[in-house]
């Protein structure tokens, strides 16, 4: 399975899949579908894809470090990390802005320099946790209801609520404006791609295409393209 998705510069898609829970970095060509250089460890948790593809940034013992997509080098991030354990992290692509699930339920934001912002504390089973590229929003599924739910990272307060069917949060636009789901299983009824209005709540595009389980969705830079993996064994790159 892959963790997550990320657009490259010079027209590159990267991806961070689990292989025996030894985590690998491959990065391919979206002109040619290619892989351009080997898999490189990532030994994290919670891989995310900095600004422009130029780092990968996990959470790696009680400290987020950063990798540059380069030359490997790893540096630390400022993000002060709860006491608690950690179940589920997502970071913004800058590093700085953090959300994080203890085992306790407890859903929070963190940012450098100010203490922690409480967003919910939810006792069910809860999908992956998405956070927006400017770093103000947060999106997760609760997946024994089936409802997602969009906060601001400002304030903590909950911008909307929309019921979904066995479908997973994955990835924001650049503006925030759409959070991306897609489905979890065989049978979902609707096994489409989703992007949902973070205002309104209401579905804005869908992308259909897979049949089965959506495993990671990355949104590029510019917005002007998505790229999704799932089940079924295939990447594909939208036109968003």
């Amino acid at each position: 399975p892959v963790a997550t998705l990320g657009f490259l510069p010079n027209h590159r898609l990267a991806a961070i899949r689990d292989a025996s829970f030894e985590d690998q970095a491959v990065i391919w060509s979206t002109e040619s579908g290619d892989r351009v250089v080997p898999a490189r460890r990532v030994s994290g948790r919670f891989p995310t894809f900095g600004l422009g593809g130029r780092a990968i940034h996990y959470w790696q013992g009680k400290a987020v470090v950063s990798a540059n997509t380069n030359t490997w080098e790893l540096t630390r991030s400022p993000i002060p990390l709860p006491e608690e354990p950690v179940l589920q992290m997502a970071m913004d692509p800058t590093a700085r802005t953090a959300v994080t699930r203890s085992q306790t339920g407890l859903i929070q934001a963190h940012k450098a320099g100010r203490p922690p912002i409480t967003l919910a504390r939810e006792s069910n089973r809860m999908g992956p946790l998405a956070i927006s590229q400017d770093g103000l929003r947060a999106a997760a599924v609760n997946t024994t209801t089936g409802v997602l739910t969009v906060w601001s990272l400002d304030d903590g307060k909950e911008l909307c609520r929309h019921e979904t069917v066995h479908s997973e949060c994955r990835a924001f636009s650049p503006d925030g404006s759409q959070v991306y789901f897609g489905p979890t299983t065989r049978s979902a009824l609707d096994p489409c791609v989703i992007g949902l209005d973070t205002t309104t709540g209401k579905v804005a595009t869908r992308f259909a295409g897979h049949l089965w389980k959506v495993h990671a969705i990355a949104v590029s830079g510019s917005g002007q393209s998505l790229a999704t993996i799932g089940l079924d064994g295939l990447v594909r790159v939208w036109d968003s």
